[in-house]
């Protein structure tokens, strides 16, 4: 064997070592041995027997052994470096997932809520947050933890389609859902959360949904129930309303500069009616200027094919919680979220949720 083919092989063997596997490093050293082993091998047969001293007939056999022995383990290893990631360690959740997710309106257990702030602004820092939101709002925009964990917090903070600047901090507060109302935002949850604002401050105005819908798409809102199922928020069931529950959320969202909009939660040029968050950067204006674009969305699959690059995140719409009032919360201040990510927190998923009571429109 020629030392030219020696080369050839390690350059093809190199790929392997590609992350940080040690198994897979330790399976390349093994290799390498015994390689090298077979080689000397190759030599002492076409030598004479006096030129094979016992020095060299112990490193033959020492590179054949401790290869073999680098290839097992690093073998096994390997095996168990796999079995344990697929067990217990769990990769980021993929945007076409998610996405998917938005239309079946899937199960949500945590929650998360960043807040990006600067690090002069103590009042958002995390030990002085004392709601999700803003104390005088009614409701608080959420993410949903599983889909964010694993990612730095300035990428979650940008899927959310909130504004991250350079050395800014990122105060986190994750939660379970425990037994609570939460209101999936697209065109259908933004109309019932509007509902709820003005049944619960008649001052600040009304703004007449019921006026704005025929009457049966506004009955297909439920608003008159105590509780509703959450598959009445997926797309198969409300989608036929879509064109019309669009026009009336935009026109809120676009036109109405009252104090309503602000209590309802922060309704701002990153919220897409599908119920999502764009994430960062998108077009400015785009929101209020393209609207029959946006509300004339009739297939799902066409949707998802154009609207899947500036997906961020699925966005919900929680009571403005008390923090410390809030059970089993976990607070985390990131001082450096260019590279500290949301961490893989194995939660437990048996909360006491009803599958039953994700959402309310009341």
């Amino acid at each position: 064997m020629a030392s030219s083919d020696i080369i050839d092989i390690a350059k093809s063997l190199t790929p392997v070592m590609i992350g940080d596997d040690i198994g897979k490093i330790l399976i390349l050293i093994g290799i390498g041995l015994i390689v090298l082993g077979g080689f000397a091998a190759f030599k002492a047969i076409n030598s004479p027997p006096v030129e094979t001293t016992v020095l060299k007939k112990v490193l033959l056999f020492s590179s054949c052994a401790f290869g073999f022995l680098f290839l097992i383990s690093g073998s096994s290893l390997s095996l168990f470096q796999n079995y344990f990631e697929q067990k217990y360690v769990k990769k980021v959740v993929p945007a076409d997932i998610a996405f998917d997710r938005m239309k079946k309106n899937a199960r949500v257990r945590w929650l998360i809520r960043l807040i990006p702030h600067r690090e002069t602004d103590t009042s958002l820092s995390i030990k002085n947050l004392t709601h999700l939101g803003k104390p005088e709002q009614k409701f608080a925009f959420v993410a949903d933890y599983d889909e964010l964990r694993g990612r730095t917090a300035e990428e979650a903070v940008r899927m959310s389609g909130l504004t991250f600047r350079a050395r800014d901090n990122v105060s986190a507060v994750i939660f379970p859902i425990d037994g609570r109302d939460i209101i999936p935002v697209n065109a259908r949850g933004l109309l019932q959360a509007i509902y709820a604002v003005e049944k619960d401050r008649p001052d600040l105005g009304n703004f007449n949904i019921k006026d704005r819908l025929n009457e049966s798409d506004f009955n297909a809102l439920g608003l008159d129930r105590e509780a509703q199922d959450p598959d009445t928020w997926s797309w198969d069931a409300y989608g036929k309303y879509y064109g019309s529950y669009c026009a009336v959320v935009q026109r809120f969202r676009c036109s109405d500069r009252t104090k309503r909009l602000s209590y309802v939660g922060e309704i701002s040029e990153d919220w897409h009616p599908l119920g999502f968050a764009r994430k960062r950067p998108f077009d400015v204006g785009y929101s209020c200027e393209r609207t029959s674009e946006i509300c004339g969305i009739s297939d799902w699959e066409k949707a998802h094919e154009k609207l899947i690059g500036s997906f961020g995140a699925r966005v919900f719409l929680i009571e403005n919680l008390e923090i410390d009032k809030t059970r089993s919360r976990i607070l985390i201040d990131f001082d450096n979220p260019e590279t500290q990510k949301i961490p893989y927190l194995y939660l437990d998923e048996n909360e006491s949720t009803s599958d039953r009571k994700q959402a309310t429109g009341n």
